[in-house]
């Protein structure tokens, strides 16, 4: 290894590292043929075969790596080492291939070592160390290059660590130069910071490239696009991390051989810093296309898992536990179901050779429905050991592993399964997405309920056994569709039917059950039965059993029956809930039985109660449990106004024929025909059907419709018509808009996530994806242009509002022309692009389209040819993705179309032209360079104040909007310039805002002479905007650093507008005092008493020193 190596001058072992980090540099920025350099390192590759399991190296590695940078920061300030570390190779058994791969390891850590100190050109030693390895494969090249790296790198931190209590140690680290590296720990913490950052993407790198080899063949091979395209991409990713290692191995080296002497550039740091970066984004695509593989491999364990689940089900079975296994949870390491009555974790075994009831829902299933089902459940537990011991419920909730779990999705799977008293599923994650697909495709799961029954065997007894349970309750048990059919067999259309379980039956009495939602009608249908009933001397019951939906509309009604004392009610809304899914669960048991018979009389009264509830009122007479009367409200309403008509028939037929005789005449007359709506969320809807009114085919529509409850317009349930289907088309437009713009917004994320070889997809995407229009205006010709005139450009994109202010646009058209007369250095290098945003909901008039038409002709550069090519989805990721509130920001996109600044306007506010290529990291290099001076306030807006500045006078830059202070100020000011015999300039620069106050407060110190000042209002616009853009560009940035004095001095004059006057003081370039009226007034006051100190200290000094103690006295701390 390194240390045995024969080791020339030290100077000469400088030398060497020093030229081969130079090198290194001069390598990666000349060697611009990528293509050339990867054929002559795939042509080393030469495998043999040989399968090396580097999965345990590279653990190994990573450890040895981790704890080695775990120890920089602490051991840079202690010598002293941390407890035991853990023996990580003894955890894993690999010492065989330990002792075949040794050898290799040990030639590699030599390798490098050599070239380094001989300072070989690092593409050179990297591909020395290809021809080393030209039998192993990709991911064995890396990884025992990364461990050669990991042997010298751990040897010399574990040195470090320990060399202050081992003697031997201490000799060993004594050669290494150790103590001396130690003592100048300081300044090596950068160096060792950006070796850290370059270890950690180079593992990352490798980890990524291990797991490409450890796919399973047998779900993923290379005519997958996106392994194929990540394996062409991994011999570049190996030779970047080995070249890494390579540059690594240089900084260490370099250190070992002249210690705290071996200095490297801010440039040098600065490669290592771009290995990383490079790296990054290797990493970036090779996670993507990884990421992609084990969505494909996912996606054929889940369509095996789902023939598997088919297959299961048609297998016969010993007990029910494999069954469940594959639909809950297939493992016995954890306890997948919570026993609602303790509240405690068990495993599946409680279920073995149970009937098991799967109660299959959303996190959206209703109170209602938990409530019946828990009472139901609750009578079966009291009839003991009858039913108990027999059969178990288990919830089994169905989530879109697509959405992310949330907070309030949390909340709401907890109160639910905390209420459940039967068993339920641990948590939504422990069902795969191959069961959701099973139980939505074989089991007709439509978010909706349903409750599919397994015997003690597993096998599906029931589809959906909650049915039979509204309709039986316990009754149901064993709730199989055998069990289901005999009960319908033995089932009579009585009244005991309707409410048996819900409400007991008055016996002996005539009892109109009735429904709606008109309080008319109800108050009509009322007062005749009761009058009716009277006449005939009939004692006669009335019950309001409200409608299927619009639950607010009847609690309203049902209060107004109470209050005027109509009739009976049910209370509790619970009962008419289940009133009405017990009728709708008749016609569904009848179709999953498909016994949906249009010659069976109690299906046609069963149909016709849930089409009158469609339709209006309606009413239910029975006379004890026989039901007389089944009519909608045109026909019974009449039947009982017109008892006139009929009544001398009641001695003779008896009050009940009589009534249905007359009935069914009117009924003749009206002849109501019948509707239903059958969710999409039952599963199982009939191919055809009959009204039970007139016998004839009923024709079958899909509606589309949004339920708020009592939101169903009642139009919807009447005869159609033009004007309610157009509404309803224009609602399902709006509803396939809104999946668009959703799908659009989406595609627009993953596009900018994506790599691209030029802008082009990004520029559709944003502006208009068909190549059938020119969307753009070209703003020196005014002519109509594809989008092809930005291909391969540095693009920056303005995005405003048609309210843009003329001050911006002025600022910024003039900041685009000077960067024109640049010439080719500029001018075909970026192309900037007005987007304009609009509120597509706003009708376009003809004044907005004047303003926005007036914009477009005064814009030098590109504009979208109209607002209405920017599609909706493009403006809502424009605001929620690029924080776009309205205010103008100014978006680059590189040539490939990736967003390498978020808002270039405060950069170009601040440096103009100069900031190009409008990139946040030139950005961040603009600031680096950057001092407080006047010329960062002024540069770029006045002329004669850069004049000034190079004649060396002193100038006062002045703000606020109090005229006498201005007055006074300046009297001051120039007083003390005469008698301390400086030459004095003063401009005054306004406020942020207050431009009419402003104008006046000009107009006076034009008129008195007290100042210079920018007669345009568009420069002091420009200084404040300038100004905030400062601090912008800095939180952009996440550089607000408290301790940065720049930082401060910029917050500190934006403070000072929004709290009176104020005053900058500068000689020459430099900034001598930066303060508010209360402390530099004052100042200027009392020159007398620190004029004595101008000779000794000169004029700046002298005047600073009394400004600071004025500040301090005043203790101003302005917001």
């Amino acid at each position: 290894m390194a240390s045995g190596l024969p080791l020339r001058h030290p100077a000469q072992g400088f030398n060497a590292s020093q030229q081969l980090i130079k090198s290194d540099r001069g390598g990666m920025l000349t060697m611009s043929d990528d293509n050339v350099m990867m054929k002559q390192i795939v042509g080393t590759h030469a495998p043999d075969g040989r399968e090396v399991d580097v999965t345990p190296l590279l653990h190994l590695v990573e450890d040895i790596l981790k704890r080695a940078t775990l120890q920089i920061d602490t051991t840079l300030t202690t010598s002293q080492a941390h407890a035991e570390l853990d023996d990580k190779a003894q955890q894993i058994n690999f010492v065989s291939m330990i002792d075949a791969l040794t050898y290799t390891i040990d030639r590699i850590s030599c390798e490098i070592a050599y070239k380094a100190l001989s300072g070989t050109d690092a593409h050179a030693t990297t591909l020395s160390i290809f021809n080393m390895l030209t039998s192993y494969s990709w991911d064995a090249k890396l990884v025992l290059t990364l461990a050669a790296f990991a042997l010298n790198y751990g040897e010399f931190w574990l040195l470090a660590q320990i060399y202050s209590s081992n003697q031997l140690a201490k000799s060993m680290a004594i050669l290494r130069q150790l103590p001396n590296i130690m003592e100048h720990s300081g300044s090596l913490k950068p160096r060792f910071k950006a070796i850290n950052n370059l270890i950690k993407v180079m593992m990352d790198v490798a980890r990524c490239v291990v797991e490409f080899k450890d796919l399973p063949s047998s779900y993923i091979s290379n005519e997958v696009t996106a392994l194929s395209t990540a394996m062409a991409h991994i011999p570049t990713a190996v030779y970047w991390t080995m070249r890494s290692v390579v540059a690594c191995a240089a900084q260490i080296t370099g250190l070992t051989t002249m210690g705290h002497e071996f200095s490297v550039s801010t440039t040098e740091a600065w490669e290592l810093s771009t290995l990383a970066h490079k790296l990054n984004n290797v990493l970036e695509h090779l996670r993507k296309q990884l990421a992609t593989c084990y969505q494909h491999i996912d996606e054929r364990r889940s369509i095996e898992t789902f023939q598997m689940l088919k297959n299961l089900f048609e297998m016969i079975h010993i007990d029910n536990m494999k069954v469940l296994k594959a639909l809950i949870y297939a493992k016995d390491d954890i306890q997948p179901l919570i026993d609602g009555s303790s509240k405690k974790r068990v495993h599946l075994d409680v279920l073995r050779r149970k009937n098991v009831l799967l109660l299959i829902s959303g996190l959206d299933i209703s109170n209602d429905e938990l409530s019946i089902l828990e009472q139901i459940y609750n009578e079966s537990r009291q009839h003991g050991a009858r039913l108990d011991s027999q059969y178990e419920v288990v919830w089994i909730p169905v989530v879109d592993h697509s959405v992310q779990w949330s907070d309030p999705m949390k909340d709401r799977f907890e109160s639910i399964q905390s209420a459940m008293p039967w068993f339920t599923v641990y948590h939504p994650s422990l069902i795969e997405m191959a069961v959701i697909r099973f139980i939505k495709e074989v089991w007709h799961f439509r978010n909706r309920p349903i409750l599919v029954v397994l015997d003690p065997q597993g096998k599906v007894v029931c589809p959906n056994a909650l049915h039979m349970m509204w309709i039986w309750g316990s009754n149901a048990f064993p709730f199989t569709s055998f069990r289901e059919e005999s009960l319908w067999k033995e089932e009579t259309w009585r009244l005991e039917l309707l409410v048996d379980g819900i409400d007991p039956i008055k016996e002996g009495k005539y009892i109109f059950l009735y429904g709606g939602d008109d309080i008319e009608w109800v108050r009509k249908f009322t007062n005749n039965a009761r009058v009716v009933a009277q006449a005939a001397h009939i004692p006669l019951e009335m019950v309001y059993v409200g409608k299927s939906s619009k639950r607010e509309k009847t609690r309203r009604l049902m209060a107004t029956i109470t209050a005027e004392k109509l009739s009976y009610i049910w209370e509790d809304l619970t009962m008419i809930c289940f009133f009405w899914t017990r009728i709708e669960s008749m016609l569904y048991s009848k179709i999953q039985l498909g016994k949906l018979d249009d010659h069976d009389p109690m299906t046609q009264e069963i149909k016709k109660l849930l089409s009158y509830d469609r339709e209006g009122g309606w009413a239910v007479l029975t006379n004890g449990s026989n039901v007389v009367v089944n009519g909608h409200s045109t026909t019974i309403l009449p039947t009982l106004e017109e008892y006139e008509l009929w009544k001398n028939q009641v001695p003779v037929k008896g009050f009940d024929l009589a009534l249905e005789d007359h009935h069914r005449t009117n009924h003749g007359i009206s002849h109501p025909c019948c509707r239903f709506d059958f969710p999409m969320t039952m599963g199982r809807i009939p191919g055809t059907m009959k009204c039970p009114e007139c016998n004839r085919a009923m024709e079958k529509f899909s509606t589309f419709l949004c339920y708020h409850d009592e939101v169903i317009p009642d139009v919807l349930f009447k005869m159609p018509n033009y004007v309610h289907l157009r509404k309803q088309l224009a609602t399902c437009y709006h509803h396939i808009d809104e999946k668009r713009s959703i799908e659009t917004f989406q595609i627009l994320i993953n596009l900018f996530e994506m790599i691209h070889i030029d802008n082009m997809k990004v520029l559709k995407a944003l502006i208009y994806p068909k190549d059938d229009i020119q969307p753009l205006i070209d703003g020196s010709s005014k002519k109509r242009v594809h989008l092809d005139v930005l291909r391969r450009k540095n693009v920056l994109l303005l995005i405003s509002g048609p309210d843009i202010s003329n001050d911006e646009f002025s600022i910024l058209e003039q900041i685009y022309n000077e960067s024109w007369q640049h010439g080719a250095r500029l001018d075909s290098q970026y192309k900037v692009v007005w987007i304009p945003v609009v509120d597509h909901s706003v009708p376009w008039s003809k004044p907005r389209n004047d303003r926005f038409e007036s914009i477009q002709s005064a814009m030098p550069w590109y504009t979208v040819y109209h607002p209405s090519l920017i599609e909706m989805a493009v403006i809502r990721f424009i605001k929620e993705v690029w924080h776009f509130r309205n205010r103008p920001i100014l978006v680059v996109l590189d040539p490939q179309g990736k967003v390498v600044c978020p808002n270039a306007l405060h950069m170009m506010w601040i440096w103009g032209s100069n900031a190009f290529p409008f990139t946040s990291s030139r950005e961040e290099s603009l600031w680096r360079e950057e001092t407080w001076r006047l010329e960062l306030l002024v540069d770029g807006i006045d002329p004669v104040i850069l004049n000034w500045i190079k004649e060396g006078k002193y100038i006062f830059l002045y703000g606020g909007d109090n005229i006498e202070w201005v007055r006074k100020f300046t009297k001051n000011a120039r007083a003390v310039a005469q008698a301390a015999h400086v030459p004095l300039e003063m401009v005054y620069v306004g406020k942020s805002s207050k431009r009419d106050k402003i104008q006046r407060v000009m107009d006076i110190i034009v008129a008195e002479k007290l100042s210079y000042m920018w007669p345009d209002l568009t420069m002091i616009w420009f200084f404040w905007t300038r100004l905030e853009s400062m601090l912008y560009s800095k939180i952009q940035l996440g550089k607000l650093d408290d301790h940065d004095p720049m930082m401060q001095e910029i917050m500190k004059l934006l403070s000072y507008d929004r709290e009176g006057g104020w005053a900058v003081l500068s000689n020459g370039s430099n900034v001598v005092v930066s303060g508010h009226s209360t402390t530099v007034l004052p100042a200027l006051i009392e020159y007398d008493l620190w004029k004595d100190q101008v000779p000794d200290k000169g004029f700046d000094l002298a005047f600073h020193d009394h400004h600071l103690k004025l500040h301090d006295i005043s203790s101003l701390l302005p917001l």
